[in-house]
């Protein structure tokens, strides 16, 4: 089975979490859905469908800050092969998935455009987790997200304007630093543009994906769909599919209870009861496990 992740940053909007968890593909087709920005009520939970796995940032009871990313992971894949690993910020949720590939360790990101404090986190953590992350070559690393970041290497070029200012600039450059020191590739392929500004019309790429190297060659598919664009949100969902072999869940089966013939039931219950001792004072715990053994 091949790994499909949804992305997408929903703009704190109940109706659009709404729209891609019910909608009439996503619980069917996607395994990961990794959202930025996404719909947290006053007690700081978010919304899902009993179909997933909820995932809130580490610093979710530690600190006040609401959650500005989250991943859903479908309960169709094993728990015993992916865990959460720790990170500081409650912009960045990172889980790690185990499988006949390896590792692979996918940081769900949000960097807010006025503190910038995302990538200087991510190049600390690494610095010291890398071993965690990747412990041999053949592991993977991905990053997918709002960057909040313009640069040429993915912007269309008609937005000149957004990658030639000084702070655009410096934000971009920490960022491919970043990509630089750890041999990512971008694996959105550029000028998909992923945000419709609501003011002016104009399309621009704040979003991305960036993966090792050599994931590049397990991608079926990396790109959007504005067509699946939901309702109260201004960025189009980015669909990926890796071939990378996932253990699913293994679902026992379970009695059931509605075909039972409750007649037939009764009876066969009081024939078994009636061959156990009747009931009786248990003063010891000799006779409490025979009892419980009997009456199971």
């Amino acid at each position: 089975m091949n790994l499909r992740i949804w992305q997408e940053n929903l703009n704190k909007s109940p109706t659009t979490q709404h729209c891609i968890l019910s909608g009439p593909f996503t619980a069917k087709e996607w395994d990961i859905i990794a959202i930025q920005e996404p719909a947290i009520d006053d007690l700081g939970n978010t919304k899902a469908t009993p179909d997933w796995n909820v995932i809130y940032p580490t610093h979710r009871y530690t600190h006040q800050d609401r959650p500005r990313a989250v991943t859903l992971i479908h309960k169709r894949i094993n728990t015993n092969n992916w865990r959460q690993i720790p990170f500081p910020s409650s912009d960045m949720v990172v889980v790690q998935f185990t499988g006949p590939f390896g590792h692979a360790t996918i940081f769900n990101i949000y960097d807010d455009s006025k503190s910038r404090s995302a990538i200087p986190l991510l190049t600390s953590f690494l610095s010291r987790e890398i071993c965690t992350i990747c412990p041999a070559p053949h592991n993977h690393m991905l990053w997918l997200g709002d960057f909040n970041a313009h640069h040429f290497l993915w912007e269309e070029e008609h937005n000149t304007h957004l990658c030639n200012t000084a702070e655009a600039q410096e934000t971009s450059q920490k960022l491919i630093d970043l990509i630089a020191n750890y041999d990512m590739q971008m694996a959105l392929p550029k000028d998909r543009p992923t945000l419709q500004s609501t003011s002016t019309s104009n399309w621009t790429r704040p979003d991305n994906i960036f993966c090792t190297a050599h994931t590049i060659e397990a991608i079926i598919l990396c790109d959007t769909r504005l067509q699946r664009r939901p309702p109260c949100t201004d960025h189009v969902p980015i669909l990926t599919t890796i071939n990378w072999e996932t253990p699913l869940a293994i679902n026992a089966a379970t009695h059931n209870y509605r075909d039972v013939d409750w007649e037939d039931f009764c009876l066969a219950l009081g024939t078994l009861l009636s061959s156990i001792p009747p009931a009786g004072p248990i003063t010891t715990e000799e006779q409490y496990q025979t009892a419980a053994n009997n009456l199971s």
